[in-house]
C-alpha cells in the first residue's frame, strides 16, 4: 500500500476540522482537498494561509446546506461517485464564488421567512435600543442568513441547535434589524460575523461588549484579518495598535501586519503571529492562557519573560536579545532561530525542539517529558544522566559521542554526526546511526530497529533485531543465526557470503555484493536479490513469498525447487529449469537462455515466456491462469491446452455430481 505523502496528510487534517459529517467531509475532499493538492507546494502549511481557513469554513457551510437541502447536483456523479460540479473548480476562489452564488439563491428562497413565538428569545437589552436575541429554530437561522447574507441558515447549522454546547445570538437595533451574528461554544465566541461574513463595524462591536462582559466570553476565532479586538474590560481597539493595552480578551491572531505592541501584554487566549513586524519592538513580558506561535516575524526582540498556557513556538526568526524566563504548559520549539543559549529559567511539560539553532550547550537541562530535537544544532554532547521521555533526534548535529548515560524513552537518531563509538546500549525504539563514523556495532546492542546505512563496518555483532535492519550502502560481515523480525535491507551494500540460518520477514538485497547465501535461509515474505553476483541458491532455503532474482549470475535452480509466490528470473543466466519446479504464483522467464520447460512444471498463476528459446509447453504442465508469449505457436498450443483443461474440469465436476446422493 502506498503511504500518503506529507502534503496529502496535511490537507486531510485541515479538511477534517471543517465538518463532523462524513458526507460533507467527502465533498470537501473532492473540492477543497483536490484543489489544494493540485495548486499548493509540497511544504504547504494551512496555518500560513488564513484565507484558506476562512474559505474552507464558508465552503463547508455551503456543502452542509446542500446536503441538508438535497441539492440535485449531488446526484450527478462520475464513475467514482464524485459530484461532477465539484470537479470543475480550478482554484479555491472559484469554489468560494460558487458558494457565494448558492448563498444568494438560498437567501432569495427565504426572503419571506415568517417567525413564530419560540423562534427567538431575548437575551439582553443594551444601550441605544440595541438588544441581543438567541436564535432557537431553523426558521430563525434562515431569517438571520437572509438578512446578514451569510451561511448560518439553510440547514448548515440546524443540527447544533439541539447541542447544549452551542448558542446562536444576533445583535439587533431598535427596529429589529440584525447587525452581528455570534456563535458561542461554552464560554467562547468562536464566530462573530457581520454582513457577508465581514467583521462587524466598530459601533456594533462596542454595542455588544456589555453582553460579552456580563457572560465573560472570550472571543477566540481563528481569523487573522480582523481589524478590531477586545482589550482591557472589553474595550474595542485596533488590532494593529495595542500600545495602550495590557490585556487582550480572546485570541490575538495576525498575519503579514506591522503591529504596535505594549511593554507588557497578557492574552486570554492564543497568540498566533506570522510574517509580522514590530516597528516599536516586541513586549518585554508576554503571557497567554493558550498557545503562543510566533513564526517568521522580523525584526524580533526576544521578550525577557514569556509564559504560555499551551505550546510555545518561535520559528524562523532572527532573535535579538535573550529570553531569561520561559514557561509553557506544553511543548517548546525554538527551531530555526538565532538563539544561542537556553533561557536561565526554562519549564515546560512536553517536547523541546532546538533544531537548527545556535545553541551550543544544554547545561542545566535534566529532564524532557516528551521528545528532544537537536537536528542540525551545534550541540556536541548531552548533559550527564539526562532523561528524555520520548525520542532523541540529533541528526546532522555536531554531536561527537553517544549519550550513553541518557535515559531515552523512544527512538534515537544520531545519523550524519561525528559519533565514532557505539556502546552496547538498549534503545526502546529505532536507532539510526547512518552516515556516522561508527565501524563496530557491538553484540550487546539492543534495539527494536536499526538503520545503519552508508557505513564501513569492521564488526557487526547483534544476532537479533526485533524490527527492521537497514544496511543499504554499507559493508559488513553478518553473524550466523542472525534473526530480523522485520525487513532486512542490503541494497547496494557489500556483504560477501550471507550467514547460515539467516531469518527475516523480508530480504531486499538488490544490486548488492552478495556472492552466496548460507544454509537454512528462512524468509517469511519476499526475497529480492536482483543485480548481484549470486551464482546458486541453497536447496534448503524456505521463502514464503516472491523471489525476484533477475539480472543475477544464477545458472541453475536446485532439483525440486519450490517458490510459494512469484518467481522472476528476468535477464538471469539460468539456462535450464529443474525437474519438479513448482511456483505458487506467476513465473516470469523474460530474456534468458532457457530452451525448454520441465515436463511436470506447476505454475499457480501466469507464465511469461518472452525473448527466450522456448517453443512449446509440455502437455503435462499445469498453468493456473494464462500464458504470455511472443511466439505464435505457443499461443495456439496454449489455447488448445486450455480447452482440454476446461473440458476435463467439466467432466470431473459432472462425475462428482453423478455420484452425489
Amino acid at each position: 500500500m502506498r503511504r500518503p505523502n506529507r502534503k496529502y496528510s496535511v490537507i486531510g487534517a485541515f479538511i477534517g476540522v471543517l465538518s463532523t459529517d462524513s458526507g460533507v467531509l467527502k465533498l470537501l475532499a473532492y473540492s477543497v482537498g483536490r484543489v489544494l493538492y493540485n495548486t499548493q507546494p509540497d511544504d504547504y502549511n494551512p496555518t500560513e494561509h488564513p484565507e484558506h481557513q476562512e474559505a474552507g469554513r464558508h465552503i463547508a457551510d455551503w456543502l452542509t446546506a446542500a446536503v441538508a437541502n438535497r441539492e440535485h447536483w449531488l446526484s450527478n456523479v462520475d464513475e467514482l461517485g464524485r459530484p461532477k460540479k465539484l470537479l470543475k473548480f480550478p482554484t479555491m476562489e472559484a469554489i468560494v464564488k460558487e458558494a457565494d452564488k448558492a448563498m444568494l439563491r438560498y437567501i432569495q428562497k427565504t426572503r419571506e421567512v415568517a417567525l413564530r413565538n419560540g423562534d427567538e428569545e431575548m437575551v439582553m437589552t443594551l444601550d441605544d435600543g440595541f438588544h441581543v436575541v438567541r436564535l432557537l429554530t431553523p426558521a430563525a437561522l434562515d431569517r438571520e442568513s437572509k438578512e446578514m447574507q451569510h451561511c448560518i441558515g439553510n440547514g448548515a447549522y440546524d443540527d447544533r441547535l439541539h447541542d447544549r454546547r452551542f448558542q446562536y445570538l444576533s445583535l439587533r437595533d431598535r427596529n429589529g434589524k440584525a447587525h452581528a451574528t455570534l456563535e458561542v461554544e461554552g464560554g467562547r465566541v468562536i464566530q462573530l460575523q457581520g454582513k457577508q461574513n465581514r467583521q462587524p463595524n466598530r459601533e456594533y462591536l462596542e454595542a455588544i461588549a456589555p453582553l460579552l462582559r456580563r457572560e465573560e466570553y472570550l472571543v477566540q476565532t481563528d481569523r487573522t484579518d480582523l481589524r478590531y479586538v477586545y482589550a482591557d474590560d472589553y474595550k474595542v481597539v485596533d488590532a494593529w495598535d495595542l500600545t495602550g493595552c495590557s490585556e487582550v480578551i480572546g485570541d490575538l491572531r495576525r498575519s503579514r501586519a506591522a503591529l504596535k505592541m505594549p511593554e507588557k501584554l497578557r492574552v486570554r487566549g492564543e497568540i498566533d503571529l506570522s510574517h509580522c513586524s514590530f516597528p516599536e519592538g516586541f513586549p518585554s513580558e508576554v503571557e497567554a492562557d493558550g498557545s503562543i506561535s510566533i513564526k517568521e516575524c522580523r525584526p524580533f526582540t526576544a521578550p525577557a519573560r514569556i509564559v504560555s498556557g499551551g505550546d510555545l513556538t518561535i520559528y524562523d526568526v532572527l532573535m535579538e536579545g535573550d529570553i531569561a524566563h520561559c514557561e509553557a504548559g506544553g511543548s517548546v520549539s525554538f527551531r530555526k532561530t538565532s538563539m544561542d543559549k537556553l533561557p536561565r529559567y526554562l519549564r515546560f511539560h512536553g517536547s523541546l525542539d532546538l533544531g537548527k539553532t545556535g545553541i551550543e550547550s544544554l547545561a542545566g537541562l535534566g529532564y524532557v517529558a516528551g521528545s528532544l530535537s537537536l537536528e542540525g544544532a551545534r550541540i556536541e554532547s548531552l548533559p550527564e544522566n539526562i532523561r528524555i521521555g520520548g525520542k532523541l533526534d540529533a541528526s546532522s548535529s555536531r554531536l561527537k559521542e553517544y549519550p550513553r548515560t541518557a535515559k531515552i524513552g523512544g527512538d534515537v537518531d544520531i545519523s550524519y554526526t561525528q559519533v565514532a563509538f557505539l556502546p552496547p546500549v538498549t534503545v526502546k525504539g529505532k536507532l539510526n546511526i547512518s552516515s556516522t563514523k561508527i565501524t563496530v556495532v557491538p553484540g550487546g546492542l539492543v534495539t527494536h530497529s536499526l538503520h545503519a546505512t552508508g557505513l564501513a563496518m569492521e564488526h557487526f555483532g547483534p544476532k537479533s533485531i526485533r524490527g527492521d535492519l537497514d544496511l543499504a550502502y554499507s559493508s559488513a560481515t553478518l553473524p550466523h543465526g542472525l534473526t530480523v523480525g522485520g525487513f532486512l535491507t542490503l541494497d547496494n551494500g557489500s556483504f560477501g557470503n550471507l550467514p547460515d540460518n539467516l531469518r527475516a520477514a523480508r530480504i531486499k538485497a538488490n544490486s548488492a555484493e552478495v556472492t552466496s547465501i548460507g544454509r537454512g535461509l528462512v524468509v517469511e515474505g519476499n526475497l529480492a536479490i536482483s543485480g548481484n553476483p549470486i551464482t546458486t541458491l541453497p536447496a534448503d532455503m524456505d521463502v514464503w513469498g516472491d523471489i525476484v532474482a533477475g539480472q543475477t549470475l544464477i545458472e541453475t535452480l536446485p532439483d525440486g525447487f519450490e517458490c510459494a509466490g512469484d518467481l522472476n528470473l528476468t535477464d538471469s543466466c539460468v539456462t535450464a529449469l529443474p525437474y519438479g519446479l513448482r511456483v505458487g504464483g506467476s513465473l516470469c522467464l523474460h530474456h534468458n537462455e532457457i530452451a525448454e520447460l520441465p515436463e511436470n512444471l506447476v505454475v499457480g498463476s501466469d507464465l511469461t515466456i518472452t525473448c527466450t528459446d522456448i517453443r512449446s509447453i509440455p502437455e503435462c504442465a499445469e498453468i493456473g491462469n494464462r500464458v504470455r508469449s511472443d511466439i505464435p505457436e505457443i499461443d495456439s498450443g496454449w489455447s488448445k491446452y486450455n480447452e482440454v483443461r476446461h473440458w476435463r474440469a467439466q467432466q470431473a465436476a459432472a462425475a462428482t455430481m453423478a455420484v452425489s446422493p
